[in-house]
């Protein structure tokens, strides 16, 4: 009888388990003698990796830690509802710069930007580092927060500056997939490139002959650019504050195996899967039908779109070649370029295709009639879809983007835009994906293997950042 017994709530803590991974998170607080006070620090003029910060640090809070976010100014301003509704205390400061500066920052990593205008975004951030080094008030109240643990954003020199200044470990929170060379040298595990396609390589596996040769020369020519990152921007900034570059004492990767290339991995390098993809409620998946249940495609080129005014009206003409199919496609006001607005696109769109200036994106890829997604290839976007079984076409622009986007086509799930950008090229790959079911049938297996996770990526996450408090203690 005691077997039996023992049976049934192994049985019944399974389902518990499999309700995690879909949405139905644990807060259960953890299992330590006492709590850890954990600093987080938010790459600025990021809002994606702000709502994966922001979800992290609620797990966190919701688990007994006591949790404090380090926001820039103009990101409070702009995320203040989102902010209150996470309920976590804020510490914002101010570097100086206008939101329009950082955005035109990260907008000058797009890949068609010379190496010089690509430093541009990485002095930005290091600048802003410096700034809050010198910032004596805002140390002291840091101070007085006590934390125990720094959770950064990998991207951001801040965090592994302040983790020196206070004397306590770092946790780095990479919101995109480890990039090669930059991570692998940084944290020191192999980066073999026979089977790992390098930053930028615009590769896929299984790699030919010359596609190797390519990878060498990608390696060596990302590497250099690195080197230079480090060595005139975020060096000179460390040293200045009697600081060094210093690798964290964990990682945790917003990546998840079944949609990366496979690779040997130290222990303190984790991938956690998808913190934003998540499971939609049937009553809040069935309120996403923007067209009354008709099926329709997603679009959005996220939260930094870095497309010229003509680029835009491009895209337009692109997706209402699509019709009759219907087209909801989210635009910000503030994501255009001068000279453009939301009416000037409305009147170069045919009526197929509906342009909003916000939806929720997890939920419109859950609901009824969601045929394909176009996107920009971010990590979160990526998942998004995958999660909900959506295959993609995109349209990359900035940083991990490229590499993201080739992951995907590798699972067969998703289309590039070609180049030069055209209404034609925008519409061909959407069609290609919509007429072919093999595309949906991959997306549907990748869904299958990310929704059935034992644990859910937060509590992973949760897990592994009080795993280092717990060894402090």
């Amino acid at each position: 009888m005691v077997s039996k017994a023992l049976l049934v709530c192994l049985f019944f803590l399974s389902l518990s388990h499999r309700s995690n991974s879909l949405g139905t998170e644990s807060t259960t607080a953890p299992s330590l003698e006492g709590c850890g006070r954990v600093l987080a620090i938010h790459l600025p003029g990021a809002p994606s990796h702000l709502n994966l910060m922001l979800t992290v640090s609620k797990r966190l809070y919701e688990r007994g830690h006591h949790v404090l976010l380090l926001l820039e100014q103009n990101d409070y301003g702009t995320s203040a509802s989102m902010l209150q509704k996470a309920g976590i205390p804020v510490l914002a400061y101010d570097t100086g710069y206008t939101e329009k500066e950082w955005r035109e920052g990260a907008r000058s990593l797009r890949f068609s930007g010379s190496t010089s205008s690509m430093m541009t975004g990485f002095q930005v951030w290091g600048a802003q580092t410096d700034m809050i080094l010198r910032n004596e008030s805002l140390i002291q109240s840091i101070r007085e927060f006590a934390p125990s643990l720094v959770l950064g954003d990998f991207t951001f020199l801040a965090s592994t500056a302040l983790s020196q200044v206070l004397s306590v470990p770092q946790v780095a929170l990479s919101c995109a997939p480890l990039a090669d060379p930059p991570h692998s040298n940084i944290l020191s595990f192999p980066n073999p490139l026979s089977t790992v396609p390098q930053f930028g390589s615009n590769l896929t596996l299984p790699m030919t002959a010359s596609d190797k040769v390519w990878n060498i020369f990608t390696w060596a020519k990302t590497g250099v650019f690195f080197k230079k990152v480090i060595g005139e921007v975020f060096q000179p900034v460390l040293r200045s504050h009697g600081l060094s570059m210093r690798a964290p004492t964990a990682v945790i990767v917003n990546t998840d195996w079944s949609l990366d290339w496979p690779r040997s991995l130290p222990p303190h390098v984790k991938y956690i899967g998808p913190l934003l993809a998540s499971a939609v409620p049937e009553d809040k998946a069935a309120l996403a039908a923007p067209f009354g249940g008709q099926p329709f495609v997603v679009a959005s080129l996220g939260t930094l779109a870095a497309l010229s005014a003509t680029e835009y009206r491009t895209v337009a003409r692109g997706l209402s070649m699509l019709s009759p199919v219907k087209v909801l496609w989210k635009v910000s006001s503030d994501d255009l370029p001068e000279g453009l607005s939301i009416r000037n696109l409305k009147e170069v769109a045919s009526e197929n295709v509906e342009i909003v200036e916000r939806f929720a994106q997890n939920e419109i890829l859950a609901g009824r009639g969601a045929l394909g997604f176009f996107t920009h290839g971010g990590i979160n976007s990526i998942y998004e879809a995958a999660f909900h079984g959506v295959p993609i076409v995109a349209l990359p622009l900035i940083g991990d983007q490229i590499d993201n986007v080739n992951k995907a086509i590798s699972k067969g799930f998703a289309e590039r835009v070609g180049l030069p950008l055209s209404p034609e090229n925008v519409f061909g790959p959407l069609q290609k994906i919509l007429n072919n079911p093999v595309y949906k049938t991959n997306a549907q297996k990748l869904s299958f293997a990310l929704q059935n996770k034992y644990l859910s990526p937060l509590d992973e996450a949760a897990a592994a950042i009080e795993s280092v408090i717990k060894d402090q203690r």
